[in-house]
């Protein structure tokens, strides 16, 4: 499991935000998820490499890539 913490573009988490995963390097079961209110997601993330996600908060969609490393549980991302 790998938690991310989802940012805008000022640096503020983006709490409530509706987050889905547009592209991943293998099957991932977790297809859209809310934010918590420090806009953290929770994900399976069964292999390493670049996951992309849409996320949606303040009547915006924003785009945003993970990159995460074998082994990794944590990590924080700016969306665009």
């Amino acid at each position: 499991m790998v938690g991310i913490s989802f940012r805008d573009p000022a640096g503020r988490p983006m709490a409530g935000a509706v987050i889905s995963i547009a592209a991943a390097p293998g099957e991932v079961h977790d297809i859209a998820m809310v934010a918590d209110d420090w806009g953290e997601i929770v994900i399976s993330a069964p292999l390493a490499g670049d996951y992309r996600f849409l996320v949606s908060h303040t009547g915006k969609t924003f785009h945003a890539t993970a990159h995460i490393a074998a082994g990794q549980e944590q990590l924080t991302v700016t969306a665009d």
